[in-house]
């Protein structure tokens, strides 16, 4: 079976392979392990390891789980890095290594200055108004959000150019996620079911449509969203597509970040990492 999503051919890969099915934690993090030691990686910290539905197998009304991983990873015994690793159900890593060929290639000025996956259960140095909770899902946790209500970073002013990389999971409704919140303003990147756009609101109360894009995302699906910025250069990815390249002639250019869920909105929040020194995507 040809996989157009991903372009490989799942079931004669698999077959052909035959591999064991691996749905034990401890026996995933030994491969992990093993084949990134192969890509001559050493293994630093496994932030978060979940089997999920991916989304473009179920697009294609595939309903196959891959093993998702968000490592920090060494290489050459100096640069560190940040990789979202996918393997499929034999332990396999099956993509994400390519994304840190092509920096290790051109760029080495990446610093991961925040991550937060939630399993303590608690949201630390964040302000979260009523319909913000930390909850227990399956076998982690995630932070959760209903209404129009706001989830607030408290630190990070000071960031310039970086990575506001999240991982999404839209209920109902739509969310805001802000990016380089400050005193002078803010840019936000709102996800709906069927469409995503990029706002600029500077000064407050003052907004600018900077972009827009028709999607047809699936409810209550796991997505990877990731904002770019150098200066005035923004970017916006959804699971590796490109969906968004804006230039701002008058930029806001430092910030933090917030999650604002709307009205009759629920949405799940996962996995968030802040990389400076966005300017290596670009």
């Amino acid at each position: 079976i040809f996989n157009a999503y991903t372009g490989t051919f799942e079931e004669f890969a698999y077959s052909e392979q035959k591999y064991e099915y691996c749905f034990n934690r401890d026996k995933v993090m030994r491969k992990l392990k093993y084949q990134l030691k192969k890509s001559r990686l050493q293994l630093l910290k496994v932030t978060k390891l979940d089997l999920r539905y991916d989304a473009y197998m179920k697009r294609a009304s595939r309903l196959t789980p891959v093993w998702k991983a968000q490592v920090i990873v060494k290489k050459d015994c100096c640069n560190e890095y940040y990789l979202n690793i996918v393997m499929n159900t034999g332990g396999q890593i099956i993509g994400g290594l390519g994304d840190l060929d092509e920096s290790v290639t051109h760029h080495n000025n990446q610093k991961i200055v925040y991550m937060e996956s939630f399993e303590t259960g608690m949201a630390e140095d964040w302000e979260l108004e009523p319909g913000w909770v930390v909850k227990p899902l399956t076998d982690n946790h995630v932070l959760v959000g209903s209404h129009h209500q706001w989830a607030s970073y408290q630190q990070g002013t000071d960031w310039t150019n970086y990575t506001f990389q999240v991982s999404l999971n839209l209920l109902r409704g739509g969310i805001h996620l802000n990016y380089r919140i400050s005193e002078s303003g803010r840019y936000f990147l709102g996800v709906r079911e069927k469409e995503v756009y990029l706002i600029k609101e500077s000064p407050w109360g003052s907004f600018f449509d900077l972009a827009r894009v028709d999607t047809n995302f699936s409810l209550n699906t796991w997505y990877d969203v990731k904002i770019l910025g150098k200066a005035g250069h923004l970017k916006i990815y959804i699971d590796g597509e490109l969906l968004i390249d804006y230039t701002d002639p008058d930029p806001i250019l430092q910030g933090s970040i917030a999650l604002e869920t709307l009205d009759q909105s629920e949405a799940y929040v996962d996995g968030i990492t802040i990389i400076q020194g966005g300017g290596h995507i670009f």
